[in-house]
């Protein structure tokens, strides 16, 4: 998911497809959960190492209906389902009679965007 964060220390990603904000701090975030789920929120950050914070902020600032989206796209392509996906292709690069780089597929391309 692409994130920015802006002054008022909030998250800005697409959800469904709509742009939203989402808490980016930690009060932010304890702010918007029931206390069970605060006190557990809690326990979870003071036990995450520094550099696995800001993944584990966002992953309690989304809304469950983001979540259940990530997972939709996770067993879609799971299960073969390759549509809205970019296609990796490996490729080969050479130069053309003018110097320029040219960038070849290695195998024929069959797009699943189509």
């Amino acid at each position: 998911m692409s994130q920015s964060v802006d002054e008022a220390g909030t998250w800005t990603t697409v959800i469904g497809g709509e742009l939203v904000e989402i808490p980016a701090t930690i009060e932010g975030v304890r702010a918007t959960l029931s206390p069970e789920r605060a006190a557990e929120f809690n326990l979870v950050v003071a036990r995450t190492h520094a550099a696995k914070l800001p993944q584990v902020l966002a992953d309690w600032a989304l809304p469950p209906e983001a979540l259940a989206e990530e997972d939709a796209v996770i067993a879609r392509l799971k299960a073969g389902d390759h549509s809205d996906s970019i296609p990796q292709v490996a490729l080969s690069v050479s130069s053309d009679s003018t110097g320029r780089s040219v960038l070849t597929p290695l195998a024929p391309v069959d797009n699943p965007c189509r």
